[in-house]
């Protein structure tokens, strides 16, 4: 009977740690998901472009894991899936003013050539009008 109680405890001492496992691993998969994130936005040149917004993100995931490690899933899920979002807008940022930038050193580029264009035809209808007179000269 002794053997049947200590059994039991045991049984129900695993499913508890068990059921806290399971608990947890929504967390660990959102803050897993942020960090994974992050690495994105750092490559994306978030570092430069959007550090306040990967300082956020990456202070949410802090508080994230300290909240997991304290046991408190709901808040640590929560804190993980802001900085997920956080991480997110750093990299679509930083991505859209890397778009950005080269769109006007395109756009500079275009001006340039259109610049250099103008004066192309500028020197040919020079060219054209000095021959035009050398050609009614010798008439």
């Amino acid at each position: 009977m002794l053997r049947g109680i200590a059994l039991t405890i045991v049984s129900i001492a695993l499913a508890i740690s068990l059921q806290s496992c399971a608990a947890k691993g929504p967390a660990s998969a959102v803050i897993s998901e942020a960090r994974i994130e992050i690495s994105l936005a750092r490559r994306a040149g978030a570092e430069e472009l959007a550090p306040g917004e990967l300082d956020e993100a990456r202070d949410l995931i802090s508080q994230a894991e300290s909240a997991l490690a304290d046991g408190e899933i709901e808040r640590a899920t929560h804190l993980a899936e802001m900085a997920l979002l956080k991480a997110r807008y750093a990299r679509l940022k930083a991505s859209y003013k890397r778009a950005r930038e080269e769109l006007e050193r395109e756009r500079a580029e275009l001006e340039a050539l259109r610049a250099e264009l103008g004066a192309v035809r500028k020197a040919r209808e020079e060219a054209e009008a000095e021959l035009k007179r050398i050609e009614e000269g010798e008439e």
